[in-house]
């Protein structure tokens, strides 16, 4: 028996598939990342549509984790839940599972959290009326875990909105710049930039520098801290800035700004994605040392390994996932990895 207006998070639940078609495949030849985000975010809106019957919109989303790589041909189930809801936000957990016809095997592929936004028809956040309860076990781990990432996730948050428009640009010695502007076809049925498209965009242009600094084919490994500060909308000129902040022996984060080309100080969002450099064997290899030289790249070097600590408890606990089959049953709706 549920409080009136209270929905179990397993009513929450919802798959969402696609295949892996050549079209898909970065150079590596696995799964471009940038198609991996963007059905992500499909598949949270399919859940929250299911659940609240609006489309949001994307406020935040931060531990998209690629664990195991995708080949061409694969299946992939997308599988969503509403862990927390607050006054207009609505937090959704997503576990993508993979299946290899070749191997006949599942593996989970990748995890991702974010934060939606219920808004009014003038954009503005707006009260869903929904109350979140979980009945059975698995339901009440997964909300604890998600109202947990959500206090923490709410300092980040914070600290950019506070910042937005007040901090300098960096000038880093690897960099890429591309201006977009946001279309109809951007969109999904408002005039505000649909994420997915966004999450595709930005991708690429951080491959790209990724790519060039390694010299070599490159996958991508996570996602952190992409925090809108403000709509993108139809009609609006995007200029959009890749850096490279740090590397590690075989892995390097690049910074991804997206700000108003009409007003620069108008920062619309800002994410760091995490690299790894891949070989002909289509194993991880070493990457040539990188020093920084100016205190704008000191700098982005010092806080690109503190965001990196702070992604370890999460990488140590799914980091046993890496090259592991598991038993998938269709009728279980519960999540793998909370």
């Amino acid at each position: 028996m549920h409080r009136l207006g209270c929905i179990d998070v397993e009513d929450t639940y919802s798959e969402y598939i696609r295949i892996v078609f050549p079209r898909h495949a970065n150079p590596a030849g696995f799964l471009y990342g940038g198609y991996m985000l963007h059905w992500i975010i499909d598949s949270s809106m399919v859940s929250i549509i299911r659940t609240i019957g609006r489309e949001p919109v994307l406020g935040y989303i931060d531990n998209v984790y690629f664990i195991n790589p995708v080949k061409i041909g694969s299946m992939l189930i997308y599988r969503s839940w509403l862990g927390h809801v607050g006054r207009s936000s609505l937090d959704i957990y997503t576990e993508i599972i993979g299946y290899n016809p070749a191997e006949k095997s599942f593996a989970i592929v990748a995890s991702a959290k974010s934060i939606y936004v219920n808004i009014d028809n003038s954009g503005r956040p707006s009260p869903h009326g929904l109350c979140l309860e979980g009945s059975s076990e698995w339901g009440k781990r997964l909300i604890d875990y998600m109202s947990s990432w959500h206090e923490r996730s709410l300092e980040t948050i914070r600290k950019t909105k506070e910042t937005r428009g007040e901090e300098k640009e960096r000038v880093l010695r690897h960099q890429a710049r591309t201006l977009r502007r946001v279309g109809t076809e951007d969109t999904m049925t408002s005039n505000i930039m649909y994420a997915g498209r966004l999450m595709l965009m930005l991708d690429e242009i951080s491959s790209i520098v990724a790519h060039a600094y390694a010299e070599s084919p490159v996958v991508t490994a996570s996602v952190d801290q992409m925090v809108f500060t403000s709509p993108i909308r139809v009609g609006d000129v995007l200029e959009i800035t890749a850096s490279l902040t740090r590397t590690w022996r075989t892995s390097m984060e690049i910074e991804v700004e997206v700000r108003s080309h009409m007003d620069r100080k108008d920062l619309k969002t800002r994410s760091y994605f995490t690299f790894v450099k891949i070989g002909e064997d289509e194993r991880p290899k070493e990457l040539r040392p990188y020093t920084p030289l100016t205190p704008e790249e000191m700098e982005a070097w010092e806080e690109a390994e503190m965001r990196r600590k702070s992604r370890l408890e999460d990488l140590s606990r799914i980091s046993k996932y890496k090259g592991l089959s598991i038993d998938y049953n269709k009728g279980v709706k519960h999540p793998y990895l909370i």
